[in-house]
């Protein structure tokens, strides 16, 4: 089973449905970012440029506007990590602590 499907199932017996939802879909949210903005690509790990060709690629116009048009979709993009930022400003950052 792949791991969004794992997630979700687990989530549903413990959260609410928009929650187990959004865990579904965070791949799908993976491929709708790499598909609207090309430079998402670039923030992504080895590992997840690796598994995002498994997955299906960047989404198809058509599923773009399907995902889009899901109420819940901006649950599954909020899932996904945010870019990393160059390791000399998270050194900066534990600096400042």
């Amino acid at each position: 089973m792949p791991h969004e499907q794992a997630g979700a199932a687990y989530a549903r017996d413990r959260l609410t449905a928009r929650s187990a939802w959004a865990i579904e879909q965070h791949v799908a949210a993976k491929r709708y970012l790499v598909a609207v903005g090309p430079a998402y690509h670039d923030t992504l790990s080895p590992v997840s440029v690796g598994s995002l060709g498994a997955q299906g690629g960047p989404m198809p116009g058509e599923e773009v506007a399907a995902f889009e048009s899901h109420p819940w979709h901006a649950d599954a993009i909020s899932l996904r990590p945010p870019p990393l930022r160059p390791v000399a400003q998270f050194g900066m950052r534990i600096a400042e602590v």
